[in-house]
């Protein structure tokens, strides 16, 4: 398998199910608020409009700590460190449970300070209050879901964060009936729902990231040490949230101005649209992040540009198709929403042809955002966030509102992500040229490949094509000045290693091209890994259980004595061996 089709498989085997987990989010959402309206009529749905902001709240501190946390777990992963990638997790839950106890805190015991501030209107304030000491306590649960979605990515157990997302959804809906149909117990229900709801897969996912399949460990250091980093590498996604949440604000009250009720309702439907197209960006460039935290520490750059080949790819082959469905049948996704009048048929229709083309960039723009996100140009991420989520599209929009055709205001999200896209492309290369250890427009540091210290090669998977490899490092060495002993322990580490991969990770997969074999010389230090899919195979272990000096572990203990360090972990559920020399 070429290097690339290795990288495209590791990343699609994680697009599926990450993609997967954030429409079953999604839908929880719009499916919850279904039901509420149906069983609870529009009362109901006033709560649950007046409270949104809770659960903002709740979301944007989850998305802060977890993706900040995962991030930095990566870096971890990619240094070898990997008891600083448990470490990381553990500070997440910390801080987790931690924030999560102080909001509950505060919502039940200042509730009615809470409902003047979310201006809950009289009629409803009773069974508001209800609602939000019911859903309070889920605050831990309600920021901890996005640990197990983040972080079993790391590990390659990502499809357990399906379940997860499956089993919220479904306690969630099925309470929300029983507890209200059955129960009697109006608004208190759904809240009390939402908690069991977030509880009932929050704990398992926690409980799936420490057991074997997760693979994370206690870490020896437990203090609160390392949260500015954490808070640092999450804040894009934090910065995210609270754009969306500004966005919809200003753009409400523009669009009132200028469009009145039926702008309102056109809005509404472009909100379900760009609510649904997160599943795709979302799914597409948070399938990206662990990888390319992982690449980037490291300095693996050709991973890297193949990574971000494969999510930007991903991303507009999917949006595009989306895109094609909302321009195809734009008025019937309008009637869906019971959009019956005339005027406001024709103007929502106008609006979704409109807002529809702006997704593609909107996903491309992600998937750029979320890479610098991922390779710690945090401020770069956090810039381009803020202004195609919230500051051009709320300037344009104010434009086109105030020049008297309040219909062309939907041209102002393609707009923003239009002139977001530009200046992605002016100001990395202007950083590029800034500073010269940097990559044109990825920005990824190239002092390795610059300096010939890099060399990565993939390997067929079998014993012949093992021994051809270790031959191909000779010249890398004699560029690199190493001595004969060094090159020599080299290819043999090479050759071995990868019969061992060959003989029992791969032994049933003879006809397919798994390993990848990388070079690295860093602050002195000669870096050799390996990556190889197939079964779980561990050699280190597997040597240092066998006592049998003519067995096939003969070649790996030499290695034990050549090299300075060797570390295995399965890593985006792939063998993954370090040896230091």
């Amino acid at each position: 398998m070429e290097e690339r089709q290795f990288i495209n498989k590791i990343y699609l085997s994680s697009l599926f199910p990450v993609t997967l987990a954030v429409l079953l989010i999604q839908l929880c959402s719009v499916i919850n608020n279904i039901v509420v309206g149906r069983l609870l009529g529009s009362d109901g749905l006033a709560v649950t409009s007046v409270v949104s902001p809770i659960s903002f709240i709740f979301a944007t501190v989850g998305s802060l700590l977890a993706v900040g946390g995962s991030i930095q777990a990566a870096h971890f992963v990619g240094n070898q460190n990997f008891d600083g990638c448990n470490r990381c997790l553990y500070l997440t839950v910390k801080l987790s449970l931690v924030i999560g106890v102080a909001l509950t805190a505060i919502i039940m015991v200042f509730n009615g300070v809470v409902l003047n501030v979310l201006g809950v209107p009289d009629s409803i304030r009773k069974e508001t209050r209800n609602y939000i000491l019911a859903f309070a306590p889920s605050a831990f649960a309600a920021i901890g879901i996005y640990i197990p979605f983040n972080y079993l990515k790391i590990n390659g157990a990502q499809k357990y964060g399906v379940y997860v997302s499956g089993i919220m959804a479904i306690v969630n809906i099925s309470l929300d009936i029983v507890f209200v149909k059955f129960f009697n117990m109006g608004m208190a229900g759904i809240g009390l729902a939402s908690t069991i709801a977030y509880f009932s897969a929050t704990l398992p996912g926690l409980f799936i990231l420490y057991s074997k399949k997760g693979g994370f460990k206690k870490p020896k250091d437990k203090s609160f040490g390392g949260i500015k980093d954490v808070l640092i590498s999450g804040s894009p996604s934090a910065v995210n949230n609270l754009c969306n949440l500004l966005r919809t604000y200003f753009l409400n009250l523009i669009i009132v101005s200028a469009l009145g009720k039926a702008g309102l309702s056109t809005f509404s439907v472009i909100s379900t649209i760009f609510m649904f197209s997160v599943t795709i960006s979302n799914g597409t460039s948070l399938s990206m992040a662990p990888f390319a935290a992982v690449f980037s520490s490291e300095k693996d750059t050709k991973s890297l540009r193949q990574i971000f080949t494969a999510a930007m790819v991903s991303a507009v082959v999917l949006m595009t198709v989306f895109v094609g469905i909302l321009e195809y049948m734009p008025e019937k996704i309008c009637r869906f929403f019971s959009i019956a009048d005339s005027d406001a048929l024709a103007m929502a229709t106008n609006a979704v042809c409109i807002f529809s083309v702006s997704l593609i960039l909107s996903g491309v723009n992600t998937i750029f955002s979320t890479f610098y996100q991922s390779i710690k140009h945090t401020l770069f991420s956090n810039a381009l966030t803020v202004l195609r989520n919230f500051a051009l599209v709320v300037l344009f929009a104010l434009y086109f509102s105030k020049k008297g055709n309040g219909e062309n205001l939907w041209y102002a999200f393609l707009i923003a992500e239009a002139i977001t896209f530009l200046l992605t492309f002016v100001i990395s290369f202007i950083i590029s040229r800034i500073r010269k250890d940097l990559s044109a427009f990825l920005l990824m540091d190239e002092v390795a490949d610059k300096s010939g210290k890099f060399l990565a090669f993939s390997v067929d998977n079998n014993n012949a094509s093992a021994a051809e490899s270790a031959e191909k490092i000779t010249g890398f060495c004699e560029q690199n000045e190493m001595s004969p002993k060094l090159t020599m322990a080299l290819g043999i580490a090479i050759e071995e290693i990868l019969v061992l991969f060959n003989d029992h990770a791969l032994k049933d997969e003879k006809t397919k091209l798994r390993s990848n074999v990388r070079i690295l010389i860093h602050d002195d230090v000669v870096v050799l890994r390996f990556r190889t899919a197939g079964k779980q195979f561990n050699p280190i272990k597997y040597a240092d259980s066998d006592e049998d000096l003519m067995s096939d572990t003969m070649g790996i203990k030499m290695v034990k004595k050549l090299s300075e360090v060797v570390l295995y972990d399965r890593v985006f559920g792939i063998n993954n061996l370090t040896i230091l020399f």
